[in-house]
């Protein structure tokens, strides 16, 4: 492999990280509730509905007349629309790139069936989710 996975962080910086043997716990824990990004969804669902307005205020600026066309819109909205689509793609392959290491955590040398299990409790229906979220996010993009 080349790349680091979700799945490595839940493994090895539980063990790394604490300075007392107290700590370990409550960092595993945390290790857990924030190894997954968090997707992004709501900041793109924010940009999509930001083009969205600019595309509705555009389409009345050109029902207006000749006027109000020359004097000025679009504003690189076409091209605004198709990078905020290829960012939500972009977002959801990574997301699902989370899901599949989740799946895959039973294989993972450094981490016990039993953990591996707790993980893919925990962290795999947040990841479909979130997915299944922004490829949504992406077909309305």
């Amino acid at each position: 492999r080349d790349t680091v996975s979700v799945v490595d962080v839940a493994a090895v910086l539980p063990h790394v990280l604490w300075d007392t043997a107290e700590e370990a716990a409550a960092l595993a824990e945390w290790v857990e509730d924030n190894a997954l990004p968090d997707g992004g969804a709501e900041q793109l669902r924010f940009l999509l509905e930001s083009v969205r307005s600019r595309a509705a205020a555009e389409a009345a600026d050109e029902s207006a007349g000749p006027a109000a066309e020359a004097a000025g819109g679009g504003g690189g909205l076409a091209e605004d629309a198709l990078a905020l689509a290829a960012a939500t793609l972009a977002a959801a392959a990574e997301m699902r790139q989370h899901v599949g290491a989740v799946e895959r955590s039973a294989e993972h040398l450094f981490l016990p069936a039993a953990k591996a299990a707790v993980l893919r409790q925990r962290l795999l229906p947040r990841a479909r989710e979130s997915a299944e979220e922004l490829e949504q996010l992406a077909a309305e993009a």
